[in-house]
């Protein structure tokens, strides 16, 4: 048989003809799976506009990224259809005055769907899209860097009030359900982010400065207030997620690279005059609740945590040198007031579950660890799952602590027992008179 060059091309619009029959006889024929989807993955918002102009353009997501890449080719001139989602996660109807739609329900075409999630995502909802019928897919990249232009996105339950000062790069984020309150006098600085959305609500109230590059967002019915005299320190991020609250009381200070974080139906509330400086994490998780009661200082390199119902409170003036680790799983830690805690002390109570070997049940030992009114905490101390240290005692330092303390007293040692009794302490030092 004698060859001939326009045999592959011939066969190209041949198969394109039975296509466009096929179509006109409504016989669903998945085009992506028979010739392929066009995919491109951009790395910057230059790319991103190349790739999407000249097209009908969807989005699918309805988070921060695919809010900001809408608002985005907007500026740039091109129209956004709709927001495309997944019926599995809970998203809203509308967003920025468009549809939000299901992706499952119907059988339409799509002429461009840039994917715009977050993370790890981006590669589960690339492989799934693969059996829709688009045509181009624009991938936004997880490690894009972050080159959005300056947006506010406010919603009509939002407000910036009037002398407020945001600088370069800031971003604000608000649906239709979800409210940002911005009072007088705020100045937020460079590379901070703001988001607030499924009914959420962040209120900043008057004379609150934000540092550099923090973080704060409030997602599925949660809230975080900052109230007033308030500093947050650079790189600081709060986030409240699942049902969650942040509240922070008058004259807080969160220090630099501080992280505060509630999830899952978690309360993490701070009383007025709290100080947290640099590079301590609080965090709670699953229905657990931290609770400053005020006048507090939180040192460097701290880590505060409660997971899986667990509770955390702390009195009022207690204060907490560098390198504290407080952990709580399933299990409670109370600090009473004007407790006075050094360097390096550690409590942990129900993490680490431990199994008997022949019945298999657990036998964490999840009692709670609590400390009564005016206790010195020394340098190095453990208190461990069932110690209640009394009030108006002294642990000295490198103490492990198991069992009660009676009140004025003072014990040491592993395990820690009383060495002297009717004793007390004072944080002041004057001199003998």
């Amino acid at each position: 048989m004698t060859d001939n060059p326009q045999l592959p091309e011939m066969a190209a619009v041949f198969f394109n003809k039975v296509v466009a029959i096929y179509r006109l006889l409504y016989i669903n024929i998945d085009i992506g799976k028979v010739i392929g989807m066009e995919k491109v993955v951009v790395s910057n918002v230059e790319s991103l506009y190349t790739e999407c102009a000249g097209h009908k353009i969807d989005i699918y997501g309805a988070k921060t990224v695919a809010q900001r890449a809408c608002y985005y080719l907007e500026s740039k001139g091109l129209m956004i259809n709709s927001f495309v989602v997944s019926n599995r996660y809970k998203n809203p109807e509308v967003l920025r005055n468009k549809a939000v739609t299901r992706i499952e329900e119907g059988n339409k075409s799509y002429d461009c769907m840039v994917l715009a999630v977050s993370g790890t995502f981006v590669w589960d909802a690339e492989e799934e899209l693969e059996s829709y019928d688009i045509c181009k897919l624009v991938i936004i990249n997880p490690l894009m860097d972050d080159d959005f232009p300056t947006s506010c996105l406010i919603s009509d339950l939002s407000k910036i009030s009037e002398r407020a000062f945001l600088s370069d790069k800031i971003q604000l984020f608000s649906d239709e359900t979800s409210c940002i309150v911005v009072d007088d006098n705020v100045v937020v600085k460079e590379g901070t982010i703001i988001l607030a959305s499924a009914n959420s609500r962040i209120h900043i109230k008057k004379g609150t400065c934000i540092g550099e590059k923090a973080f704060i967002t409030a997602d599925d019915n949660s809230v975080i207030e900052i109230s007033e005299n308030s500093g947050i320190g650079e790189k600081s991020s709060l986030k409240s997620t699942e049902d969650s609250t942040i509240l922070l009381g008058k004259k807080l200070s969160i220090g630099y690279m501080s992280s505060l974080s509630a999830s899952k139906k978690s309360l993490v509330k701070v009383e007025d005059a709290v100080s947290i400086t640099m590079l301590s994490s609080i965090s709670a998780d699953r229905e657990s609740k931290i609770r400053f009661d005020g006048e507090n200082n939180i040192s460097q390199n701290s880590n505060i945590g409660a997971r899986s119902g667990a509770n955390i409170s702390i009195g009022r003036e207690t204060t907490f040198e560098p390198n504290l680790y407080m952990v709580a799983d399933r299990s409670d830690i109370e600090i009473g007031e004007d407790n006075m805690f050094s360097l390096f002390v550690k409590m942990n109570t129900g993490s680490h579950k431990v199994i008997d070997r022949k019945s298999r049940k657990d036998i964490t030992n999840r009692n709670k660890i609590r400390t009564g009114n005016h206790v010195w905490i020394g340098m190095g101390a453990t208190l461990l799952p069932g110690c209640d240290v009394a009030n108006n005692c002294i642990v000295g330092a490198a103490a492990v602590v198991t069992k009660s303390i009676e009140p004025y007293s003072a014990c040491a040692g592993n395990p820690a027992v009383v060495i002297k009794r009717d004793i007390d302490w004072d944080r002041d030092n004057p001199p003998e008179e």
